[in-house]
C-alpha cells in the first residue's frame, strides 16, 4: 500500500487564522450504549481544515478502488501560499496542483447549515454542483490541475441520480481541470472518494435519460435525531 508524505508551508498560518464554518456529518456507530452518531470534527481554522481534507484525499486516493492508475501513488503533499492553488501533490505522472472547495450551496439557498433543506430534487442538487465546478474551473482550472470537492454537511451529500447527472453534465461540458473528485469524509482519517470527471457515467444508469434520472425518487436517511458523541 502506498504511503503519503506531507510537507506543509506555514505562510497561510503566519498571515492569520481565518475561520470557516462547517456543517454536521458523520456515520452511525454501534457501541456499548447503543447506536449513536460520531460527528467529524472539522478544524475551524481554514488552512488547518484544508490540510485535513487534502490528507483525506491522498489517503483515500491511494487506497480507493476507483480507476486512478494514472495518478497513483500520490505523495509529497505541499500546502501552497494564498496566491496559488491550495496544494501541490506528486503523482505517478508528475506534479499536480490541487484546489479544494466545499460543496455547500448556502448562498443559492439563502440558508445556513441548520435550516438547509432536508431533501433535494436530483437535478437541483446536480445543478448546484455543476455551477460550483464551472465557477472554480473558470478561475483556477488548467493543465495539470485537479479539483477536489468535499462536504461537511449531510444534507449536501451527492449520490445516486444526482452524481450521475453531474457526471453527464461534465462530460458534455468538460471543465478546465484535468480531474474532478468528490470526497465524503467519515472521520479525521477516513473518507470515500468518487471520481466525477473524466469518470465514465455508470452503466447502471446507462439506459436512463436525464429526465428519468431527474425524476427518480430517493430519500437520504436523516441522522439528525441520533444521539451524538465526539472524541475526547
Amino acid at each position: 500500500m502506498a504511503t503519503a508524505s506531507y510537507l506543509v508551508f506555514m505562510s497561510k498560518h503566519e498571515q492569520g487564522k481565518p475561520s470557516k464554518p462547517a456543517g454536521k456529518t458523520g456515520p452511525l456507530t454501534l457501541g456499548a450504549d447503543g447506536v449513536y452518531r460520531k460527528l467529524v470534527r472539522f478544524p475551524e481554522d481554514k488552512a488547518e481544515r484544508e490540510l485535513m481534507v487534502a490528507r483525506l484525499f491522498v489517503n483515500a486516493a491511494n487506497q480507493s478502488s476507483i480507476p486512478m492508475s494514472p495518478l497513483r501513488p500520490i505523495s509529497g503533499l505541499v500546502q501552497n501560499s494564498e496566491d496559488d492553488l491550495d496544494f501541490t501533490i506528486q503523482t505517478a505522472i508528475g506534479p499536480k496542483l490541487m484546489e479544494l472547495t466545499e460543496f455547500a450551496p448556502l448562498k443559492r439557498l439563502k440558508a445556513d447549515y441548520a435550516n438547509a433543506p432536508r431533501h433535494f430534487h436530483p437535478a437541483q442538487l446536480a445543478g448546484y454542483y455543476l455551477d460550483l465546478v464551472e465557477k472554480k474551473s473558470l478561475r483556477q482550472g488548467g493543465e495539470d490541475r485537479i479539483l477536489v470537492t468535499y462536504r461537511t454537511h449531510d444534507r449536501f451529500m451527492i449520490a445516486g441520480p444526482s452524481l450521475e447527472l453531474a457526471r453527464r453534465g461534465l462530460k458534455r461540458r468538460p471543465p478546465r481541470f484535468e480531474r474532478v473528485f468528490l470526497l465524503h469524509p467519515h472521520d479525521q482519517t477516513g473518507a470515500t472518494l468518487f471520481e466525477v470527471y473524466p469518470k465514465t457515467p455508470r452503466s447502471f444508469f446507462e439506459e436512463m435519460s436525464d429526465e428519468k434520472l431527474a425524476n427518480l425518487q430517493y430519500h437520504q436517511v436523516n441522522f439528525g435525531d441520533a444521539p451524538v458523541k465526539t472524541d475526547p
